[in-house]
Formats: structure tokens, C-alpha cells, sequence
């Protein structure tokens, strides 16, 4: 064999090999339907997706998804089927992926740190989402009419994503919220008829917006004193509320968080708070007593009333306070808080109900528990004869009762 048809034997393998593989090429080439054109980014933040959907990968070097980036178009948001991002994204934004209804899978990094409100929200073939090992804080309804979603809550009602509670919505009667959550994101529980009662541990630092609005069935809130914020309409609409004890290092009560709570009659406002916020006890229209420090200077802004339509309302505090004044200039009625009892004679194994007369929650100490107890709720129980000075404390101040039991 000459070496010119050496040549042209090799030349022909090397051809036949080539035409054998181009065609593995041409598929690799059309499974991949992204490129730089489909993406519109400006400082990094990827503002919208212009490309023709199916399977989408985000170039690298984006550094946050912006709000509505893959929603703007109606017809195109239909079109993706799955989305991969790279370890630069940090950040997922509002509305981001709004109702992309074929969006099966999303593949994400450690790095992504927060997704914003209504960001997956009715995403309804959204079955696969890794990872979220990396999410600190997650917006209201994130993922909200997702499969992802409901699998989730039917393993465990509480859904909770590194501290942050997102849904509750399968919870039922006495709920006991458990201490790995930090943040009660908004809408958990919104418009869940089943809950009667919520127990909030030391580990909660925030209600967020409408937490619970429209529960109609819950009766009672026990907050513990780690709750620093309560958002806008956190209970509002929850109009069989009775029972609740703020948290005595709340900083802020938004608009609208108490509306329509029909039946709250009483609310002690803690002296961590300096304002309430307009409208945030709104229409709570059996509400009687409420007990304000010398801490509140603000109670309206605006010309926007915390407590419009609420006709029965007293308010409690201290003499030359701002809410004296305020309630002077709105013409509702203050009374400057007392014990309803200074004296009081017992008889052993009698029991007696001693409250301040603006009904606040505080704290109760006897000075001797063998000769008559107190509880949490100010509750006497005379034991044996003697005397004890039972105290109740708000606001750093001391309320005294002398209790004889004969």
C-alpha cells in the first residue's frame, strides 16, 4: 500500500468520525436555549429575561435576580421550564418568577442568601428547589400555590426554612409554635380557620405583615418577650381574639395589625414602645381598656387614628403623660392607673382576684408565700393567718395590697 492511500484511508476514518459525532454536537447546542442575549443586566442585578424560556441558565456573574426579571412577559414566563443559577447570585427578588406555571426545577447555591415576597408564587409545576441551605430571610407567599410547597406541608405543618416559618396553614386548635423559628414570615397562617390558640417561644424576634390575618377561630396569643415587631395587618380580620400579651421588647406595632379584632377588650402597651403606628387598633369595637406608659409619645401620624372606631375605649397611664394629653385632646376618657384594692381581709383557704383597674397584664409578688400566694394572673390564696404585701408591678412602678388572713 502507497503512502497516498495511507493518506486517503486515514483522511476518510477522520471524516467518518467527525460526521459520526456532529450530530451529539447539534443536540448538546440545542438543549441549551440561553445565552448573554436573552438576559437584560445592568450592575449585576439580571432586570429581565428576553430569551424563549425552556431550560434557562443565568450567566455568571450575576449577583441578584430583580424583581418581576422573569415575569414581565405573560406569554414568555409560560415558556420556562427550568432555571439555574449561578454561586454569584445572592439575592432573588420580589415577584421574580410570578407565576411561571411550567417552572418545574430551580438549581441554586449556598449563596443565595434572600428571596423576596410572591418570588415563586403560583409556580403550580414547581416541584424541585435546591438549595435553600444558604436563605436567611424569605418574603411573604415566596412560594406560595407550589407543589414544592404543599409536599412540604403535608410532611409537617410547620414549614420552616432555616428559622423562618413560611406556612402554617395545616396547623389546627392550640398551636405551639417550636423554638428554631426566629421569624414568623408573612401571610403563615393567614386565613386558616383552625387555629384557636398560638404559643410564641423566646426564639421569635418578628410577626411578620398579615402572619395571621383572618384567622377568624383564634381566641388567644401568648407572645413571648423576644418579639421586637409586629407587621401591618399581622392579626387583622382575627375577629374572635380575646386574649393577648404583648411583648414587652416590642419596638414597633405597624398599621392595621389589630384591625377588626371584634373582641379584644383589653391590650397593655409595653414602655419598649414609643409609638403606635395609625390604625393599628382600628374598628376593635369591644376594646375598653388600654394601659400606655410615659414611653409612648406617639400615638397618630398624619391625621391617621391608632384607634378610630373603637367607642368604648379608656385609656390608662400616668398622670402628665402624653397619652393624658392625647386623650384629652381627643376627648377619651384616662384614668390614671391604681390597685383596686390597698387593704384586703381574708379568711384561710379563701381566694380573691386582685387586678389594677385598668386590667393590665404586670407582674405579681407576695411578700410571704405561706401566709397568702399570688399567680401569674393575680390570683390570692390565703394559707394561714398572718399579713403579706401582695405588689404588682408595670412599668417600674409599684402597686400594693396589704392582705390579712384570719
Amino acid at each position: 500500500m502507497n503512502k497516498l492511500k495511507i493518506v486517503s484511508i486515514i483522511f476518510l476514518a477522520i471524516t467518518f468520525q467527525m460526521i459520526g459525532i456532529l450530530p451529539s454536537i447539534n443536540v448538546k447546542a440545542a438543549e441549551q436555549t440561553s445565552n448573554e442575549k436573552d438576559f437584560v443586566i445592568k450592575d449585576g442585578v439580571l432586570t429581565r429575561y428576553v430569551g424563549e424560556g425552556g431550560d434557562v441558565v443565568v450567566p455568571d456573574g450575576v449577583e441578584a435576580i430583580g424583581q418581576n426579571a422573569f415575569n414581565r412577559s405573560y406569554i414568555m414566563n409560560k415558556t420556562i421550564t427550568s432555571v439555574i443559577l449561578p454561586d454569584s447570585v445572592t439575592a432573588i427578588g420580589n415577584l421574580s418568577f410570578y407565576s411561571c406555571d411550567n417552572l418545574e426545577s430551580v438549581k441554586m447555591s449556598d449563596s443565595v442568601k434572600s428571596i423576596g415576597r410572591e418570588a415563586f408564587f403560583g409556580c403550580t409545576n414547581l416541584t424541585e428547589i435546591s438549595s435553600l441551605e444558604g436563605v436567611t430571610t424569605i418574603g411573604s407567599h415566596a412560594f406560595a400555590l407550589t407543589p414544592w410547597l404543599d409536599r412540604r406541608s403535608e410532611e409537617n405543618p410547620f414549614v420552616i426554612i432555616n428559622g423562618n416559618l413560611i406556612n402554617g396553614k395545616n396547623c389546627k386548635g392550640d398551636v405551639v409554635i417550636p423554638d428554631t423559628v426566629h421569624t414568623i414570615v408573612g401571610n403563615a397562617f393567614s386565613f386558616n380557620k383552625k387555629i384557636t390558640s398560638v404559643s410564641i417561644p423566646d426564639s421569635v424576634k418578628s410577626i411578620g405583615a398579615a402572619a395571621f390575618v383572618d384567622c377568624s377561630n383564634l381566641i388567644t396569643v401568648k407572645m413571648s418577650n423576644s418579639v421586637e415587631s409586629i407587621g401591618l395587618g399581622a392579626f387583622e380580620n382575627c375577629i374572635r381574639l380575646k386574649n393577648i400579651r404583648l411583648s414587652n421588647s416590642l419596638k414597633q406595632i405597624e398599621e392595621m395589625a389589630f384591625n377588626n379584632c371584634k373582641k379584644l377588650t383589653n391590650i397593655t402597651i409595653p414602655d419598649s414602645l414609643s409609638k403606635i403606628d395609625p390604625y393599628a387598633f382600628v374598628n376593635c369595637v369591644s376594646l375598653k381598656y388600654v394601659t400606655i406608659s410615659n414611653k409612648v409619645t406617639s400615638v397618630e401620624s398624619y391625621g391617621n387614628k391608632a384607634f378610630f372606631n373603637c367607642p368604648n375605649l379608656t385609656f390608662y397611664g400616668q398622670d402628665k403623660s402624653y397619652i393624658q394629653s392625647y386623650a384629652n385632646k381627643n376627648k377619651i376618657p384616662f384614668k390614671k392607673i391604681t390597685i383596686a384594692a390597698t387593704n384586703k381581709i381574708l379568711a384561710v383557704g379563701e381566694t380573691y382576684r386582685l387586678n389594677l383597674n385598668s386590667m393590665a397584664k404586670c407582674t405579681w409578688k407576695s411578700s410571704n408565700n405561706s401566709i397568702a400566694s399570688v399567680n401569674y394572673y393575680g390570683q390570692i390564696t390565703a394559707k394561714k393567718k398572718g399579713k403579706a404585701t401582695i405588689t404588682a408591678t408595670l412599668y417600674g412602678k409599684n402597686y400594693q395590697c396589704v392582705i390579712t388572713v384570719k
